[in-house]
């Protein structure tokens, strides 16, 4: 069935599984060029992955939200030193 949808361009969030995934998969088989979005950034790039191999005639872009630092010290210290508080001292006056 043509959707008439082909050729234009999408941002599906929350894409790397379950019904996030189907969409982007479905639109990128309609000829849609998708953005695809979640948290982690392993799992969004093997779900790309899949949909460039199934849908080879489509654009997708991968954009990953979880940007973190793997040592939660080296965090604190950079967050210490941009703002010049402890993350938790940042938090609690957030709070009040």
């Amino acid at each position: 069935m043509d959707l008439g949808i082909k050729g234009r361009r999408a941002i599906v969030c929350a894409s790397s599984k379950g019904l996030g995934r189907a969409c982007a998969i479905a639109l990128a088989a309609e000829g849609v060029h998708v953005t695809v979005t979640a948290r982690g950034a392993e799992v969004l790039a093997k779900t790309a992955a899949e949909i460039r191999k199934m849908s080879p005639g489509v654009t997708v872009t991968e954009v990953a939200g979880e940007v973190g630092y793997a040592d939660p010290f080296y965090f604190s210290n950079r967050f210490r030193r941009y703002s010049g508080t402890s993350p938790n001292q940042f938090r609690a006056r957030e709070r009040r």
